[in-house]
């Protein structure tokens, strides 16, 4: 973005622009997330959040590494890590396990000459004899990263394993290679072995470096010990040569062994990932290029073949560690760095992970238990210039450490005696008398941003200054004063200076504020009203005139200024109301909410002289408290000694920071606060699973993706447990990686995946979440998102609920009650309401255990239900003039209700909608303000009904089946069906008729029961004409709908038969009418607007609405 490519060009740029750029591009989407959670029906204080830039967090975090480094689990280490040459910064292993891509690289198989075995041994073959002397001695080593070769300085091998002498058969061959037996086969080649023995003989053997960089540098340590063959337990024959190249910089087991050996240590590469100046071929080349990673380790392998040291090169295909943050590939490198000590807690960590509830649950054991098993020391210490700065300082003369855990120690640590500030507001002015001084009644006020403006001191005024000088005098006076040269600031200065004898300094910076020139001459009132709340007089800046950021700054400005220039000295400061209201705030390190509010009781008054405080602490040039660079490096503290003690650069991981929040979003400083303690139920083997947290602490669950195992879950665990003994969370939803479809990683450059909030609103907040939740992301798998899910969702349940809801409203009376229960109730509201209580039971406890896929499901079902079987089986029932009608719409209202209670954590759109419009009136406001629904309880027959019903659904499925073979249609009647069992009671055949429309259904258990049903497809004459009057009725309540007509609507009915049987209309007159709400059935000649196919004969209708 800023176009810098290293550090350096940070440093060019400016560290403290690059960090405020930093710290604005933090809150550069703020707004946006601001618009989005909501949108997405997520319950977020958006304007209650907790920053980890914020100075308040940064000194948690600080509390935190103190009280680590107090424990014993801090410390300084020299060990080798990966580092980004890029960010010229290391990482944590958790960081580098989030950027590993399979690369192709080189590798390449080199040969190192032994010094002292010019020839083969004494039992080689004849054949060799005439050559013996001329015969040089290779030992092969094999390496992925050609780059490390100029930095080697040992070889080594396992001592236990058997090596080999070859040489090549033909040509004869003037030179021998060493290698593992094992790796014999792997030689390509006619080679034959010449000796055989174990590693053991190779050790102490010494060998011609290959490139002649360092090795003449006699100020090299340890030089001595250098170009020789070691053993190594780590040496294996598993790939390679069974010989290792060792360059103690480039590779933990290096440095082990470099350690055990005494072995001299060359570090060939810069931090900046290039090549040092010694090495005079390669000087200034980056080793690994991000561009082309194979550059480099092409031009090394030039020179090994140039200088005949090249055996042999390959490609291979390989996982490499990439940074997270800027994609370069990164380079194993030995750095200093801070460390917690992880394998310490070890046990504890393992410990209390068991307390945790992982969903899903073979993640405790084992990703996440597993990576606890093994956890390495935790690097957090970075190079890098935007980060919370590590608050370690080191004397510049006895290198003594220092461990800040606050702000406090600083300021115990200042390097010079502390000035006492007095901060005085002019004395009272002649227009502004003590009744009416407060911030309330400044309204009429008439404003004036000129120092030459005469507004004076009353008479009262200047009495009580020459009483507060005389005051002063009595208590030692002062040593120096500044002020406003306002007129009412250099009365009132005058008044002090001269009782104190003390000359005046007058400063600009303390300045009443400036207006602008729009207000001069009028009112504080009409100022005020410039602005739409009080937050907007920090940012909005009248014409020609201030904020009260400006403010801040140059009164922050001029304290810093006299403070540096006094040292233990008394000063006073004379300015006006605003300018020391913003410098109290400030120095109160008060945020901008405080301060707002410190303006309602804290206002300094006239005349009003007060005590502050200039700490030891960074300000930045605006005069905010900021903890980052460069101003935290300014800060200087006292070593006991009495030397300077200057801060170490570093900064924290970003992962120690994010494994804060718990602290930090709250300043937790190691003391209880209201609502959050840590030590609260702190005592060894407490069982955290079930019980609630007292003290907000653990957080009952936190949900991230599944990279979070080794990053934010990993942080939080780790300080919780070093700090307290227990996890920083009792259940944790772990959701996986969402793929675009094709399943490759979504990218913006590509454009493989649709907006979410396009898809927001293309099918709503709810259809995307129900597709979420109910995927297998929620279950920590890969999820390739696909637009059809969603809009599959949208349809089978957003979509099938809309129709629900609108069926209901179709019938709804406008009187419709609660159902009472009863045991006689229908046996289709017995089994809806048994149904719906199965399912809240469903989605309570999948809730309640954060299964959140399984409470989905459930919703889904029961939309199902609830469209495809309680309304398709009960449509009759709600019409006008059915029998028990308002009985069944009290049964569907009730659903509908406590259907939205249940479904508003998943769909809370949908849930909200729909309450609105079927709660009953002494409902709550808001559906998300209910109460978890409870349930009654029903009588045992409920259940019955249910089980029962579930015959009916299987009975009605297996005769439709067999109709949709015989290729009948429903609305076609039957005769006759058989099914092999049937319900015994009457209630239940009846429905069961009445779905399938067949007019007799019998049990027959001679039916195989994988036969289903048998129908009689035989249709009369009287079966047909009952088929046409269906159908015909279906075509007319069509055209009611067409039209726009609710139920009780009345029509006048106008038909039109094309060569069809008019007698069928006059037979059938008084069940039309009735059912589709006419007053009249009245024959036509002409043909009406709508077409009705029966029989295969045309019928047209018009519908004349009356009104």
């Amino acid at each position: 973005e800023l176009g810098l490519e290293h550090k350096k060009d940070i440093e060019t740029f400016g560290i403290a622009k690059f960090n405020r750029i930093a710290e604005d591009s933090v809150l550069r989407y703020a707004n946006d997330w601001k618009r989005i959670i909501p949108r997405i029906g997520r319950w977020v204080d958006m304007e209650s959040d907790y920053k980890t830039m914020d100075w308040t967090y940064t000194e948690s975090v600080w509390w935190i590494f103190k009280t680590l480094y107090d424990k014993g689990l801090i410390y300084e280490g020299y060990k080798s890590m990966h580092l980004c040459p890029r960010c010229e910064t290391t990482l944590a292993n958790f960081e580098v396990s989030q950027g590993y891509k399979d690369i192709k690289d080189i590798s390449v198989t080199v040969k190192f000459e032994l010094e002292d075995e010019p020839g083969i041994s004494e039992q080689s073959p004849s054949s060799h004899e005439a050559t013996k002397d001329k015969l040089r001695t290779y030992v092969l080593a094999w390496t992925t990263t050609p780059w490390t070769l100029p930095g080697n300085v040992a070889l080594a091998v396992n001592p236990d394993i058997a090596y080999i002498r070859v040489t090549n058969k033909e040509p004869r061959s003037v030179e021998s290679y060493i290698l593992a037996k094992d790796r014999f086969s792997e030689l390509e080649g006619d080679f034959e072995i010449v000796e055989e023995f174990l590693g053991s003989e190779l050790v102490g053997k010494k060998y011609k470096p290959l490139f002649d960089y360092y090795v003449s540098d006699e100020s090299l340590k340890n030089r001595e010990n250098g170009w020789k063959i070691y053993a190594a337990d780590f040496v294996t024959t598993g790939e390679g040569t069974g010989i290792v190249h060792i360059a103690p910089a480039f590779g933990e087991e290096d440095m082990a062994l470099a350690k055990k050996e005494n072995l001299p240590f060359i570090q060939h590469v810069l931090v900046n990932g290039t090549f040092a100046a010694q090495v005079t071929d390669f000087a200034g080349l980056p080793v690994k290029p991000k561009q082309d990673h194979q550059k480099t380790d092409i031009e090394i392998l030039k020179y090994l073949d140039a200088h005949e040291l090249l055996f042999k090169k390959e490609t291979v295909t390989h996982s490499y560690p990439h940074c997270w943050r800027c994609d370069t590939p990164l380079l194993n490198y030995a750095a200093n760095s801070w460390f917690v000590h992880v394998p310490k807690i070890r046990e504890e960590l393992i410990r209390a992970n068991k307390e945790i509830t992982w969903i899903p649950a073979h993640l405790k054991e084992g990703r996440f238990g597993k990576g606890l098993e093994t956890a390495p020391d935790w690097a957090i210490s970075r190079t890098r210039y935007w980060g919370a700065p590590l608050p370690v300082w080191k004397c510049l003369d006895c290198k003594e450490i220092f461990v800040a855990g606050s702000l406090a120690d600083l300021e115990a640590r200042r390097m010079h005696k502390a000035n006492a500030f007095y901060i005085l507001r002019h004395g009272e002015r002649e227009d502004l008398p003590h009744e009416k001084d407060n911030p309330k009644d400044y309204d009429p006020i008439v404003i004036s941003s000129r120092p030459d403006v005469p507004v004076h001191l009353s008479e009262r005024g200047r009495n009580d200054i020459q009483t507060l000088a005389e005051k002063l005098k009595k208590e030692g006076g002062v040593d120096a004063i500044y002020s406003s040269n306002f007129i009412r600031t250099k009365e009132t200065a005058e008044i002090i200076g001269k009782e104190l004898g003390i000359r005046v300094t007058y400063d600009e910076r303390l300045w009443e504020l400036n207006h602008g020139v729009q207000f001069e001459g009028r009112t504080v009132a009409e100022y005020q009203a410039f602005f739409a709340s009080p937050e907007e007089r920090f940012t909005k800046k009248p014409e020609g005139g201030e904020t009260l950021e400006d403010v801040r700054r140059r009164v922050m400005s001029f304290i810093r200024e006299a403070d540096a220039k006094n040292e233990g000295k008394k000063i006073l400061i004379i300015s006006h109301g605003d300018p020391l209201w913003m410098l109290e705030g400030t120095l109160q390190n008060l945020s901008q909410k405080e301060i707002i509010a410190f303006r309602e009781h804290g206002y300094i008054k006239q005349g009003e002289l007060r005590t502050t405080e200039l700490k030891n602490v960074p300000y930045d040039e605006d005069g905010r408290l900021n903890f980052h660079k460069p101003y935290i490096d300014e800060v200087v503290l006292k070593c006991g000694c009495g030397g300077t003690m200057k801060r170490i650069p570093e900064v924290f991981d970003c992962w120690f920071e994010s494994g804060s929040m718990p602290y930090g979003q709250r300043h937790y400083m190691g003391k209880p606060l209201e609502g959050f303690d840590p030590t609260a139920d702190a005592r060894e083997g407490l069982a955290l699973r079930n019980s609630k947290s007292e003290g907000g602490f653990p957080a009952d669950f936190i949900a991230e993706g599944i990279d979070m195992t080794r990053g934010w879950f990993y942080s939080l665990h780790v300080l919780a447990v070093a700090l307290f003994g227990k996890p920083a969370f009792r259940h944790v939803l772990v959701n996986g990686t969402v793929l675009a479809e094709d399943g490759q990683k979504m990218s913006k450059r590509l454009k493989n995946y649709p907006d979410p909030m396009e898809m927001v609103e293309k099918y709503g907040a709810d259809a995307l979440r129900l597709y979420l939740l109910s995927s297998p992301a929620v279950l920590a798998q890969d999820l390739n998102f696909s637009e059809k899910g969603v809009d599959e969702v949208s349809k089978k349940i957003i979509g099938r609920l809309a129709n629900v809801y609108s069926f209901y409203e179709l019938y709804n009376t406008g009187t419709v009650s609660r159902p009472d229960f009863r045991e006689h109730a229908h046996a289709l509201d017995k089994f809806i309401i048994y149904e719906f209580s199965q399912t809240a039971g469903k989605i309570g406890h999948a809730l309640e255990a954060y299964e959140l896929s399984t409470a989905a499901r459930a919703m889904s079902e029961f939309a199902d239900v609830l469209s495809t079987v309680y309304l398709q089986y009960s449509r009759d029932r709600f019409k006008e003039g059915a029998e028990r009608r308002d009985e069944a719409l009290a049964y569907f209202r009730y659903v509908l209700v406590e259907f939205a209670k249940v479904v508003a954590p998943l769909a809370p759109f949908l849930a909200e909608s729909l309450y609105a419009k079927v709660k009953y009136d002494d409902a709550r406001e808001s559906v998300h303000l209910e109460d978890w629904l409870s349930l009654p309880v029903l009588p045992q027959n409920y259940k019955e009904s249910w089980q029962s019903m579930g015959v009916v659904r299987s009975v009605v499925e297996n005769i439709l089946a067999a109709r949709s073979a015989a290729g009948i249609p429903v609305r076609q009647p039957l005769g006759r069906a058989r099914v092999f069992d049937l319900p015994d009671k009457e209630e239940y055949r009846a429905i069961i008729r009445d779905r399938v429309n067949i007019e007799v259904v019998e049990k027959d258990t001679s039916l195989a029961v994988e036969d289903g049903a048998w129908i009689d497809t035989n249709i009369t004459p009287e079966l047909r004409e009952k088929g046409m009057l269906r159908a015909f009725v279906r075509g007319v309540q069509d055209a009611r709908k067409n039209e726009g007509l609710k139920p009780q609507d009345r029509i006048v009915l106008h038909v039109h038969g094309v060569d069809f049987p008019n007698d069928f209309f006059e037979r059938n007159k008084n069940e039309i009418t009735s059912a589709v709400h006419a007053d009249e059935l009245i024959m036509v000649s002409e043909r009406g607007e709508y077409k009705i196919v029966l029989d295969k004969h045309d019928v047209f209708v018009s519908i004349i609405h009356k009104s």
